[in-house]
């Protein structure tokens, strides 16, 4: 669990302008990012993300093993009374999760480092953001069908939409460096 002081830290540094390097703790992101990669976090404003992006944003956290940061893929953007709320999804998660609020943002994955590797894979190049889009579609797609079809329709589409999204994924994964 991450302490107060490490959590002002991080937030200074990129209030500063400069960037901060996290390890991916879960599996939320598999398969375009494992637990053990390195994600180099820059801080952004909410009006130059684009669907697709992976972000961070700060976690409520209420568990004691909870990171409080979460990188998911941006798949929507909304305004609500003036202000921009985010939809993020895990690529490896079955739904979207809470809106996320321009005061949560704390910045855009810039680069991964694959565990194991020295890999680096630019996430702002037009290759890599080009698959965030097709990934995020299939994150909203797969969100439709699961509010829009009876039982056992959602259960075959969901299922081929998941397997899609996880060949693709790992595509993704080795293509976009």
């Amino acid at each position: 669990m991450v302490n107060s002081a490490a959590r002002e830290l991080v937030e200074q540094t990129l209030s500063a302008g400069k960037p901060v390097s996290f390890t991916v703790p879960t599996g939320s992101m598999l398969p375009f990012l494992a637990p053990g990669d390195q994600v180099i976090v820059q801080a952004v404003n909410a009006s130059e993300l684009k669907v697709g992006d992976l972000i961070v944003w700060k976690a409520q956290t209420t568990g004691e093993f909870q990171s409080p940061w979460i990188v998911h893929r941006l798949i929507e953007r909304r305004r609500v009374d003036g202000e921009s709320i985010l939809i993020t999804q895990g690529d490896n998660a079955p739904f979207a999760d809470k809106p996320v609020t321009e005061m949560q943002l704390c910045g855009v994955v810039a680069s991964v480092q694959r565990r194991n590797s020295k890999q680096v894979v630019q996430m702002l190049s037009g290759r890599a953001r080009w698959f965030g889009v097709i990934l995020a579609m299939m994150s909203r797609a797969r969100a439709f069908v699961q509010c829009n079809m009876n039982e056992l329709a959602q259960r075959i589409v969901v299922k081929g939409l998941c397997v899609a999204q996880f060949c693709f994924g790992k595509i993704a994964r080795e293509m976009a460096g």
